[in-house]
């Protein structure tokens, strides 16, 4: 316990925790480099003792903990970033040991002896950096041995030192443990790719796509359609197969599934193996003596596969097309797509 009693012996002489303090300012959330969210004062202390990977890290041993006792942890990193439960534990333990010390941890940086220069200087060099604010109006948070860092720093430990626990609500339902849950911010738009949406505004949020362009670093071609990014499909029936129908169509309980279709309804599966299939007679107790073939070469209107898709997103039942739009109980297909099997079907409807 000799670095209690070091701490102690700083204690003397320097500007008291004690004091006045701003809730609203102690949850200023702040963020790093890839968009994950802290609190202000739990950012500056995270990293500047070690951000997990040196000095105070919780499984930081030997020579990386750079001379730092073991007991004294304080990686204020986040629990978890996605779903899951994450390192609740250590984050609780931290947060509840630097509460025990906040005194003693102000006293070393109004001092200066933390965080360390020397060799410390490696930890300070890998540390995250965090800004305030986002997209092109985001500044850099100020440094822990600052004027503006140390209030930032004072008030956040008066205040009961409160941390981001989440960037997302655990996926088994369990409530928060031990602080917020913030949502990450995007920082570039191939941050979106997961969202679909595309693009990162100004306010570091993924939101709708304007344009084909905002949808540009998706992997392979796509498009923008009704604000969502979609994958582009070329009048080709190896495209449309690959891009359309097999993932959408030719599934279980669908067009794809063989033990659940009957003779009567149409197997899409197989590039090759459904264009000579759309060749056979229209089937189905809905059709009766309607005569529209599956496909027509040249006349989309005269395709069934084309007017079943190019129904209205509201239309009911209809004879005319022998039963219900499809993708069945789905929300219509985007309508570039169903334009690409127009445009196929009019160039001919050639082979794959």
């Amino acid at each position: 316990m000799r670095w209690l009693v070091a701490l102690a012996l700083l204690a003397g002489c320097v500007e008291p925790l004690e004091g006045d303090y701003d809730p609203a300012a102690a949850t200023e959330v702040v963020y790093d480099e890839a968009g994950a969210p802290a609190y202000a004062g739990q950012a500056l202390l995270h990293a500047s003792c070690g951000h997990g990977s040196y000095c105070h890290g919780t499984a930081v041993t030997g020579r990386d903990r750079l001379g730092a006792p073991r007991g004294l942890e304080l990686d204020l990193d986040l629990a978890s970033r996605d779903g899951s439960a994450g390192d609740v534990e250590r984050l609780a333990a931290v947060q509840e040991h630097a509460y025990a010390l906040r005194e003693d941890l102000w006293t070393e940086v109004v001092r200066g002896t933390m965080p360390p220069g020397g060799r410390g200087e490696v930890a300070l060099a890998t540390a995250p950096r965090y800004f305030r604010g986002t997209g092109a109006e985001r500044q850099p948070l100020p440094a822990i041995g600052s004027a503006e860092g140390r209030q930032i720093l004072r008030n956040w430990l008066r205040c009961d030192l409160p941390v981001v626990e989440r960037t997302r609500a655990r996926d088994d339902g369990r409530p928060l443990a031990v602080g917020a849950l913030v949502e990450r911010v995007c920082v570039e738009a191939s941050d979106c790719a997961f969202a679909a949406a595309a693009r990162c505004d100004e306010t570091g949020t993924c939101a709708a796509c304007a344009a084909d362009a905002d949808c540009a670093h998706l992997e392979g071609r796509a498009w923008c359609e009704a604000g969502t990014c979609v994958a582009a499909v070329e009048p080709t029936w190896a495209s449309l197969h690959a891009v359309v129908i097999e993932p959408t169509c030719a599934i279980a309980y669908c067009h794809g599934d063989a033990e659940g279709m009957n003779e009567a309804e149409l197997d899409l599966r197989g590039v090759t193996e459904s264009f000579d299939r759309l060749a056979g007679p229209v089937l189905g107790d809905e059709c009766g003596d309607f005569g529209m073939p599956l496909l027509t070469p040249g006349d989309p209107d005269r395709s069934l596969l084309y007017q079943k898709l190019f129904l209205a997103p509201d239309a009911v039942e209809d004879e005319a097309v022998c039963g219900y739009r499809m993708p069945y109980a789905a929300d219509a297909l985007p309508a570039r797509w169903v334009d690409a099997l127009g445009t196929w079907i009019r160039e001919g409807a050639t082979a794959p």
